[in-house]
């Protein structure tokens, strides 16, 4: 089972990610998380590097061979979930996976501004908290693994609006070509994370 998770940015494909990877037991890939853990020798480092840190999106050209040479591992021979892929139709020709279900978690542009600016990610591992409604128990500093928290040098204002009218302006076609396919299921992802979830099992029947 191949299953896509595609949203506009602080939709909680992350956090819904792990929490059905960890109910159907399916490895979750996080594109923008193997995009930021590239090593410097790896091709493209410097050019993909160079837009992300502007809070821009790197070429899918180059994208695409990360993720294609990532998923022939054998972790991922019995299906995975994917979160940062495929926003926008030429995606597909570069990379298509061929999905069995695509999710499409939806939230307004206002929504997405409010959580992104308040979001924290541990340096460590990237596990998300929220100075808004996902408070860590102790200030700047991950519950999970005790990691520094840091805001996203993506997360500033300037870079969420030009992220989300890169996502809105793209976004149609790619999800017109999967509701055709019949795959799409769009979930409302306006309440907090758990209540999504909820969303999203009651919807798979699972």
């Amino acid at each position: 089972m191949k299953i896509l998770l595609i949203g506009p940015p602080g939709s909680g494909k992350g956090t819904v990610g792990k929490l059905l990877s960890s109910k159907i037991k399916l490895p979750i890939i996080s594109t923008g998380q193997l995009l930021r853990d590239l090593p410097k020798n790896a091709p493209h480092y410097d050019e993909i590097h160079e837009v992300m840190d502007e809070g821009g999106l790197p070429s899918n050209k180059w994208v695409g061979v990360v993720l294609g040479d990532e998923l022939k591992k054998n972790k991922y021979s019995e299906g995975y979930i994917l979160d940062g892929w495929c926003r926008k139709a030429e995606d597909l020709q570069q990379f298509d996976p061929n999905f069995n279900l695509v999710i499409y978690l939806d939230i307004s542009r206002e929504t997405s501004i409010k959580r992104l600016s308040s979001r924290l990610v541990c340096k460590k591992v990237g596990h998300v908290f929220n100075t808004k409604y996902k408070r860590p128990k102790k200030e700047g500093i991950c519950d999970i693994d005790g990691s520094v928290l840091v805001s996203r040098e993506d997360d500033e204002l300037k870079d969420i609006g030009r992220r989300l009218d890169i996502f809105y302006s793209e976004s149609k076609q790619v999800t017109d070509i999967f509701k055709r396919k019949g795959i799409l299921i769009k979930i409302d992802a306006e309440p907090l994370p758990d209540k999504i979830f909820k969303n999203v099992v009651s919807k798979l029947g699972i």
